[in-house]
């Protein structure tokens, strides 16, 4: 038991180590490499890029092919494949490795055709008997045709039959000469606005579909017949939405109430030093500041006055206003008593207030959104937004959304920054900006 306990220690510490494990079957690499090639074609949406794009559908009909001269074999291993199969399988595996580790690298050989693993694969697979390559060409939302374009020998001769697109039998335009067809499928408003709503923005694919027949005896016995498929996309001329967003600095008005601050004046009674009995009279100066780095809004500032005895003379006892500013309150009252016996008297006077105060804001502000076509230039600026009040106005950045774009669908665009087929031209003195949008070719 403690022998068997090491030996299954010791083969895990080597695969981890080593790399030991099962062998992938052919199957296996094929869906590796399409969903690889698939990985490509979504970073050429996402920047737009119709060069990238070409390069990618072109090399997605490639691994296509290798997959049909792998169809016999995909449930083997690569050491059950006879020497041209191993190349081809070994190459959709150094691909999809490479694509993992620097997809930008293998972008930049492929636009170039630089790349080795693109040629030998394309070599490889023309050496089968009877080869055909799918060349697959975009087309914009105006286009008049979307084009298929096969690259073979003999195929003057070549009979094209069960044509469909998107799995619905069609006409199509060929024209053929013996070491290629073009396939041209016509395109009117009702077809690409259908395909478009479907995709929900993003570019439509077009799937082509067909068999090619060979015949002998006169073209009146069929002696093989061979399918094949492959998609490309059309590109929707709308892209999206654009806001543009601004940075300001705004005065940001605070308030806040006081509770009444209650004054109250000296007791005073009257008197009678000689003959005649003397009021008692009291003058007092009451005021009031607000908080450190408040203000006083005057509009709000009173104040109230109220006898506490009986022995005030309501006629000759008052208050007014002293002073009155943002930064004092002050209020004169005067108490009185009455000439009676013993008329003693109280004020008190309250004075109460709302306090304000600005400080210093930096807010965003956004512009309505604007649709994004392309060929076409959007002007933005801040003739949408209120701001007379506002200071240090700055363009920060715009935000594009798009069904293209990857993640949460959402870009940002700088200014005078370039994203593919975008550019965002600002001055800003002007503070007017230009978004441009043509892909980029």
């Amino acid at each position: 038991m403690k022998n068997l306990k090491k030996y299954i220690l010791l083969l895990l510490f080597f695969t981890s180590q080593y790399g030991y494990s099962n062998p992938l079957l052919v199957g296996e690499v094929i869906d590796q490499s399409k969903n690889a090639v698939n990985h490509l074609i979504e970073n050429a949406f996402n920047r737009l890029d119709l060069t990238v794009l070409q390069a990618a559908i072109e090399f997605r009909a490639t691994i296509n092919q290798s997959a049909i001269s792998l169809q016999n074999v995909t449930n083997f291993t690569i050491n059950q494949l006879d020497s041209q199969q191993k190349r081809i399988v070994n190459d959709l595996q150094n691909f999809e490795r490479l694509v993992s580790n620097d997809s930008e690298k293998f972008i930049k050989e492929m636009i170039s055709e630089k790349n080795s693993i693109i040629s030998d694969l394309r070599l490889l697979v023309s050496n089968y008997p009877g080869a055909i390559r799918i060349i697959p060409k975009y087309a914009l939302e105006d286009a008049e045709y979307i084009e298929f374009l096969l690259l073979g020998t003999a195929l003057s001769k070549a009979k094209l039959t069960n044509v469909k697109i998107n799995s619905k039998p069609t006409t199509v335009q060929l024209t053929q000469e013996d070491t290629k067809i073009v396939i041209r499928i016509p395109m009117n408003s009702n077809f690409t606005n259908k395909l478009l709503k479907r995709s929900k923005g993003k570019p439509a694919e077009v799937k082509i579909s067909f068999d090619i027949v060979e015949y002998s005896f006169f073209e009146m016995y069929e002696t093989s017949r061979r399918h094949f498929s492959d998609i490309s996309y059309i590109m929707p001329k709308k892209l999206g939405t654009a806001r543009a967003v601004f940075s300001v600095t705004m005065m940001e008005r605070k308030t806040k109430k006081r509770e009444p601050f209650r004054f109250k004046s000296k007791p005073v009674s009257s008197s009678r030093p000689t003959i005649r009995r003397k009021r008692g009279r009291d003058t007092s100066l009451f005021k009031v500041v607000p908080d450190i780095g408040w203000l006083i809004d005057t509009r709000t500032a009173k104040f109230d006055f109220k006898l506490l005895e009986k022995g005030c003379n309501g006629k000759r006892s008052s208050a007014s206003w002293l002073e009155k500013s943002e930064n004092i309150l002050s209020v004169k009252s005067y108490s009185v008593t009455h000439l009676g016996r013993k008329s003693t008297c109280t004020t008190q006077t309250s004075i109460s207030f709302t306090q304000w105060k600005e400080t210093i804001k930096n807010v965003n502000l956004q512009t309505k959104k604007k649709i994004v076509m392309s060929n076409s230039d959007i002007k933005f600026d801040t003739s949408s937004l209120n701001l007379k009040k506002l200071k240090n106005i700055r363009l920060i950045h715009l935000e594009i959304k798009s069904p293209l774009f990857k993640g949460n669908g959402k870009r940002f665009l700088l200014p005078n920054e370039r994203l593919g087929g975008l550019s965002f031209n600002y001055n800003a003195a002007a503070q007017i900006g230009y978004l441009r949008f043509k892909y980029a070719r």
